[in-house]
């Protein structure tokens, strides 16, 4: 299942109104723009929402919207959510063009139930007014359609590349049999992942990562879980402080999980996740935020090359989605695959090929580079008049 579409307004008819356009979404995607255009924004917000779909974030926030559409081959699914002060208002569910969940203010509203007394009929709910009701009425045996929503929500992986990703992130790992804790949608939280991939897959696993690291110039030989050498506790703990360690072609030692560079173990935290899932063929959605932060220009390309192939080699319903304002990666992803975003006060608006399909083609004949197609504004900003008609 992935994201097609989805649009979000915060604070509607505020003085601190943020109003983002319909995004839309393919199997990879790079989200583009000038700072402050919203694009950390954008992936915060897709990420918001797989929390309360899938039950993690169980209240909604002051006062917003959502406008989303899904597809799973030929099911569809367009969800619609409105809150305000900490409480649902309204929220509908559309299943393959047949409304199946209908809820206005507070708690109260209709389900489909597929199987009562052997046909389907709609049944009245009530749920608490902060949580909403694709998730607190999942129930596989009357309400399957909803499924799908829960898997989606879980297979969201939010990776903060520009900070949340850092070495200095350890593991504890508890005396044995007891296992390492682990939580796959926390992705700063490399070594308990990587741990459960390597055990699960084996060998493959970790040939697969050293030679996805090699084409990003790495040469590495093994990588390893381990307490890194010269690290003092001082305190007592259950266990032991662990990361990961790379054995280098060209060095006798191994390095230890806080000595590797930023850019070297965000890298590696986001293909050792990626692969993990690939290989495994479990459907996820990869939001990537600020990739290729801290790599230089070859590592960069070579790190989208291999983002961009294993998404379009994976057997399993795989997304990615990029933001960045690195002209190296603008530079290696296709026009076709990118999003641009652009400010105006409280609208960002979203231009894409597949609104904007003239632009991007004239674009094309110029000889310029990926990036210029962004610092050259060569999508002028709406007229007056165009803006006027959106209202």
């Amino acid at each position: 299942m992935r994201i097609v579409s989805l649009a979000f307004v915060e604070f509607p008819d505020q003085d601190c109104e943020w109003r983002l356009e319909k995004l839309t979404f393919n199997a990879v995607n790079l989200i583009v723009g000038k700072n402050a255009t919203g694009k950390t924004r954008a992936m915060n917000v897709i990420n918001f929402l797989s929390k309360l779909l899938s039950g993690q974030q169980e209240v909604v926030f002051s006062r917003g919207s959502y406008e989303v559409v899904f597809e799973d081959g030929d099911n569809n699914w367009q969800y619609s959510l409105e809150f305000d002060n900490f409480v649902v208002t309204k929220e509908g569910l559309v299943y393959n063009g047949d409304s199946v969940l209908d809820r206005g203010q507070g708690g109260y509203g209709r389900i489909l139930a597929e199987d009562i007394d052997g046909k389907p009929v709609r049944i009245k709910f009530d749920v608490p007014g902060s949580r909403v009701a694709v998730f607190a009425k999942r129930d596989d045996a009357q309400h399957a359609f909803l499924r799908p929503l829960h898997e989606w929500a879980a297979s969201v992986r939010h990776f903060g590349l520009g900070g949340d990703i850092t070495p200095q992130a350890l593991a504890l790992a508890l005396k044995q049999p007891i296992p390492i804790p682990i939580n796959e949608k926390k992705t700063s939280q490399l070594v308990p992942i990587f741990d459960k991939a390597r055990r699960e897959l084996g060998a493959d696993y970790l040939k697969s990562i050293v030679s996805d690291m090699k084409e990003l110039g790495y040469d590495i030989d093994d990588i390893d879980i381990r307490r890194p050498t010269h690290l003092v506790a001082n305190a007592i703990l259950p266990g032991e402080l662990v990361g990961v360690s790379f054995k280098e072609n060209d060095l006798r030692c191994y390095v230890d999980q806080p000595s590797i560079s930023q850019g070297m173990f965000r890298a590696f935290s986001l293909l050792a996740q990626v692969n993990y899932y690939v290989m495994s063929s479990k459907d996820v959605c990869i939001l990537a935020d600020d990739v290729g932060e801290g790599l230089d220009f070859d590592r960069s390309c070579a790190l989208i090359d291999v983002l961009r192939r294993k998404v379009y080699e994976s057997s399993a319903s795989t997304q990615l989605i990029m933001t960045t304002n690195d002209r190296f990666v603008m530079n290696r992803v296709p026009l076709e695959e990118w999003t641009v975003l652009q400010r105006k006060g409280h609208r960002v608006r979203v231009r894409n090929y597949e609104n904007s399909k003239a632009e991007f083609d004239e674009f094309k004949y110029t000889g310029l580079s990926n990036f210029d197609f962004l610092a050259t504004d060569f999508l002028d900003e709406e007229s007056e008049v165009e803006a006027a008609s959106r209202e």
